[in-house]
């Protein structure tokens, strides 16, 4: 069988403002061997990204290579590498009323290669803002106040992660085996729960992947050997709080199909009731050109509740025989 990378990669989506830039900066300092970078072209910024940069990025992030290509002499380097990345939402702030995907400038086959997906949101909450501008003011007096005395320093909190990298290889016990396995079937039925008709994927083999490294990383974090059920039940608990994200606004149902496509099972059923709806429409009109607006007036009343112009016109393209310009439609055969 082929290797699976053992490398954790996470993605932080947030609001401008709330310390994301800060927290990949921290990390670089705790890491053994990190390099923090921003803007176009950078492994942190990822929406700032160019094209082929992010291209790229899909080889490092799953294969755990990099190819280079020069004079003609293509060469593969290896790049056992962690990515923390953070993005920002396409309207500066995040918009609640849209799914994640479309609340970020990124594409699907990039951010299914996360294991981790993380909003930070910046939310009204007055003790967490008094608690922060307390810190801030604070930073501005002569003498600084002594950090808490339960804080580790990052120098050994660095040398404690080089430690577990270089020493800690847990394998995975027979009781976190099943743990793991019971935890990848329940997460795949709870698509199929609270009576949803619709085949929704709650979790892919991605996910069942993602478990196995988080779990080996909870173990690597205790120093220990092997991988138990308390650390197969924390990393369902992160990944189940990290992807919470994913969940469809209109359904709250986790659907995967949104990461790994960038449509939602809802939307994709949504289009084709409306194709449906509009194939029906357009075989009993009389007229063989039209505007949107009119057809998608008839496709409402049909429905029983409104549809976006561009999704009528979405639903009209995939219909043979018809044609959509701008505003307007026109039939090109007898039939539709």
């Amino acid at each position: 069988g082929g290797s699976t990378r053992g490398e954790l990669n996470v993605l932080l989506v947030g609001d401008p403002g709330v310390s994301k830039s800060q927290l990949l900066g921290y990390m670089n300092k705790i890491a053994p061997r990190g390099i923090y970078t921003s803007g176009r072209g950078s492994s942190a910024v990822v929406d700032k990204m160019s094209d082929n940069a992010r291209s790229m990025l899909h080889e490092v992030m799953e294969q755990q290579t990099v190819s280079v290509a020069k004079a003609g002499i293509i060469s593969t380097l290896n790049a056992r590498t962690s990515v923390l990345a953070a993005a920002n939402p396409v309207e500066s702030r995040y918009n609640r009323g849209k799914n994640i995907m479309d609340n970020i400038n990124l594409p699907p086959s990039l951010v299914s290669r996360f294991d981790l997906l993380y909003l930070i949101l910046d939310d009204v909450d007055e003790g967490k803002d008094r608690q922060l501008a307390k810190h801030l003011v604070s930073l501005h007096f002569e003498s600084v106040p002594e950090p808490p005395r339960s804080r580790i320093p990052a120098r050994k909190l660095r040398d404690l992660v080089a430690h577990a990298r270089q020493t800690c290889h847990p394998s995975i016990s027979d009781e976190a085996s099943k743990a793991i396995v019971d935890a990848y079937v329940d997460m795949r039925c709870r698509g199929q729960a609270m009576g949803n008709k619709r085949t929704t994927i709650s979790a892919t083999p991605r996910q069942l992947e993602s478990l196995v490294r988080i779990a080996e990383a909870l173990a690597r974090m205790r120093l220990s050997t092997s991988v138990e059920a308390r650390d197969v039940e924390e990393a369902v608990r992160l990944m189940k709080s990290a992807w919470a994200s994913a969940a469809e606004p209109s359904t709250g149902v986790l659907d995967m199909s949104l990461i790994n496509t960038g449509v939602s099972e809802a939307s994709r059923q949504n289009l084709k009731q409306v194709e449906q709806a509009v194939a029906e429409v357009l075989r009993k009109v009389d007229s063989r050109a039209g505007t949107l607006q009119q057809l998608g007036t008839l496709v409402e009343d049909q429905l029983g509740f409104s549809v976006p112009q561009e999704t009528i016109a979405q639903g009209m393209q995939a219909l043979p025989n018809v044609t959509v310009r701008g505003a307007r439609w026109s039939k090109t055969g007898r039939a539709v």
